[in-house]
């Protein structure tokens, strides 16, 4: 939980401890970029008073990429101390990924929602902007349209 407290930093205030981290590879930065620049932080970063990274690395690096010269922080004393690695952790391995039907459903959304904003978008956009293969968004596709005509299996 967060305290709900939030600051401005100066991003390249902040320092990533790369040997400390969980995550060994940080993927797909791209596609995070692009939802943020898009949709806007949705989670601050987490760092301590020294300004050293606890929570966020890939959002951290996507931040970077977009230019941003500030970024939203919560402060690891602003948090009780057990949460600080639990932050990291679970951000990483705790969530549950969306079930199959719900992705099928989502892709095509997606599609459509990004086709609204944007009229020359195509489906080929689509995998590039989700960091996906584009023949599994192909298949996903499919799926989708067997699912709203009716077909269970």
């Amino acid at each position: 939980m967060t305290s709900g407290r939030f600051h401005l930093l100066d991003i390249e205030s902040i320092a990533v401890d790369r040997e400390g981290r969980q995550r060994r590879e940080l993927l797909n930065i791209d596609v995070l970029a692009d939802s943020i620049k898009r949709l806007g932080l949705i989670h601050p970063l987490v760092v301590t008073r020294d300004k050293i990274l606890v929570s966020g690395e890939r959002r951290y690096t996507a931040i970077k990429t977009l230019g941003w010269t500030h970024v939203p922080v919560q402060y690891t004393d602003e948090l009780d101390t057990a949460q600080l690695r639990a932050i990291e952790l679970e951000e990483n391995i705790k969530r549950d990924d969306i079930t199959w039907q719900d992705r099928v459903r989502s892709v095509p959304e997606y599609h459509d929602l990004r086709r609204t904003e944007e009229p020359k978008w195509v489906q080929k956009d689509t995998p590039k902007a989700l960091g996906l293969d584009q023949s599994y968004i192909a298949k996903l596709m499919m799926v989708a349209e067997e699912v709203d005509k009716g077909n269970d299996e």
